[in-house]
């Protein structure tokens, strides 16, 4: 029975957790990056109806499975729908998998790309002598930025399903895509944790 079956299909007993849940899987998906949100609703709605504590109040043990295993369901469902809490998760997954040194993302996330660096300086100036038409251009200049990185995420997510990738037989002979695939997640992601301070700061300042 693997991680994804709360309940043994034999029995209906709630099964403990085993310390090793992945989150794609319990809500029943193949690890992606851009999984069937309206799949994974319908299977978290499910479960928490058959995992609700309510259901096992004679059985104490069971209870306690249920509640752990409700909890964990409600984390997977608000990562999952979560598009960055998403690709943080799948990007932790890979490097544990592929054994990435914590140093390598360290250095990823010191790494921003010099075009953004400079608007990020120029809306700081902007913020500084309050020019509300230089700050519109930046915050449209924002939107295309995270438009564009979405956009690269979702390329990434189309060669990853093109290389079978979902399949845990077909990861485990292809690390090299993998490292790759990884590689260009976590500069993203760097640059998407940047977008949203940049954003945070305009609204800090502006009220908006």
């Amino acid at each position: 029975m693997g991680p994804a079956e709360p309940l043994c299909p034999a029995c209906g007993w709630v099964q403990p957790l085993r310390g090793n849940e992945d989150l794609f899987s319990v809500l029943g998906l193949p690890r992606t990056l851009e999984p069937d949100l309206k799949a994974a609703e319908g299977r978290f709605y499910e479960l928490s109806r058959r995992l609700h504590p309510d259901r096992f109040g004679k059985k104490p043990e069971q209870m306690e499975n249920a509640m752990q295993r409700s909890a964990l369901l409600n984390d997977a469902w608000r990562t999952m729908r979560d598009p960055a809490a998403r690709l943080d998760y799948f990007l932790g997954l890979e490097e544990k998998d592929l054994t990435i040194p914590a140093g390598a993302s360290a250095g990823a996330k010191a790494q921003v790309p010099a075009e953004l660096a400079e608007d990020y300086f120029e809306m700081q100036e902007a913020l500084m002598d309050g020019e509300s038409g230089a700050l519109r251009k930046i915050s449209d200049r924002l939107e295309a930025l995270e438009a564009d990185n979405r956009e690269a995420v979702r390329r990434l997510s189309a060669r990853w399903e093109a290389g079978g990738l979902e399949s845990p037989e077909t990861r485990a002979g292809n690390a090299a895509l993998r490292r790759e695939i990884a590689a260009e997640l976590r500069m993203l992601k760097t640059t998407g944790q940047y977008l949203y301070r940049m954003r945070e700061d305009i609204r800090r300042r502006t009220g908006g």
